[in-house]
């Protein structure tokens, strides 16, 4: 029984190296993930990073109804597709107004969030192998001392929403730029210098025109329009939209 196990183990393990899994950065209404669909066919897993709402040029009823459709790729798609949090979805669900905030869109979005959150549909950070994914990053320093919990909590979902709130802790930043803000706020210049051991990072939050690859320790991919990440096989591939 236990060689079985091992056996069966070794099976799972060369499965999951082979995994395809796509990841598309910050929304904010734009429908060009559907294009990314279109443009890859095959995939294993999908990740969005999060920042489906607030936008200066998209109404927030085209958010809403994006929302809407992004809600029903992940339900048709089950185990496929991962929805993460981002700090644009979380300020119209706990108590914070961060930039960007309206109240039209809080009336449109808050309901649709909060039943998303509430059922498990909208994590904080999600893991595979050595890769973890979240919408700005995770440091040492938040993970001990601020939320004072460990890896496996995070993802299990069982730290308390005030603690991805914005704060102030290890000096004031309004763009978040502090080890000591949460994986929805750090920013990509004090994350790399508070990196989790033995992981590399993939993430979304701070804007660029092209997919950034920090040290082959961190990806940066709020970059939509523009590009979207792949990894195949555990390499990780830079793609552009057609």
């Amino acid at each position: 029984m236990e060689i079985a196990n091992t056996l069966m183990d070794s099976i799972l393990d060369i499965l999951k190296y082979n995994m395809k899994i796509i990841v598309i950065g910050d929304i904010h209404g734009l429908q060009t993930w559907k294009t990314i669909i279109e443009q890859e066919q095959t995939y294993d897993v999908v990740i969005f990073l999060g920042d489906y709402w607030d936008s200066f040029n998209i109404s927030p009823i085209a958010q809403r109804d994006n929302y809407i459709e992004i809600q029903k790729f992940r339900d048709e798609n089950p185990n496929k597709v991962i929805t993460l949090m981002g700090n644009h979805d979380y300020h119209y669900i706990y108590p914070a107004k961060y930039s960007g905030w309206k109240m039209p869109t809080k009336y449109l979005a808050e309901e649709l969030l909060n039943k998303d959150f509430l059922s498990g549909k909208l994590p904080f950070a999600y893991k595979w192998g050595n890769i973890i994914f979240s919408h700005a990053g995770i440091t040492n320093y938040w993970l001990n001392e601020v939320a004072k919990t460990t890896l496996e909590e995070l993802l299990e979902g069982l730290v308390l929403m005030h603690h991805f709130d914005w704060n102030g802790i290890r000096g004031f930043d309004m763009h978040g730029n502090t080890i000591s803000n949460s994986p929805l706020w750090v920013r990509p210049q004090a994350l790399v210098g508070d990196m989790l051991n033995s992981y590399k990072q993939v993430v979304g939050h701070t804007h660029t025109d092209q997919i950034t690859n920090i040290n082959d320790e961190l990806y940066l991919c709020d970059t939509l329009p523009n590009q979207y990440l792949a990894i195949e096989s555990h390499k990780f591939i830079i793609k552009t939209l057609i």
